[in-house]
């Protein structure tokens, strides 16, 4: 068994996800990388905000994956006990996006008090 089949349902049974299908069945994504590991995260959590609880409709934009401490860019299957699903509403009104927003505001009023 590869090291990444043998990874993969470890992490199926230690999240509670029974399958038999392998990864790319499961997520739907042929290649691995942040879009297939997000999606993981869709799964296990149900395809619901963590915070408010609301349930994604199929058809609709899917639910952004957020991690709690962004520490790295490249993520694996260890690191999904780090991310979390949040719905859109909930995602843009995480303290730490709405500073970042308030930020980007104020540097671009700065910007245009500069150029006059």
């Amino acid at each position: 068994m590869k090291k990444q089949t043998k990874d993969f349902k470890e992490w199926c049974i230690k999240n509670n996800i029974e399958t038999d299908l392998n990864i790319t069945y499961l997520t739907k994504i042929k290649y691995g990388g942040r879009d297939r590991l997000r999606e993981l995260v869709r799964i296990r959590d149900k395809h619901t905000c963590t915070k408010c609880k609301i349930k994604w409709v199929e058809g609709d934009r899917r639910f952004d994956v957020h991690q709690k401490i962004k520490t790295k860019d490249c993520l694996t299957l260890n690191d999904t006990d780090d991310m979390f699903t949040i719905c859109h509403f909930c995602n843009f009104n995480l303290k730490e996006n709405l500073d970042a927003m308030k930020n980007a505001i104020r540097k671009d009023k700065k910007v245009k008090n500069l150029s006059t």
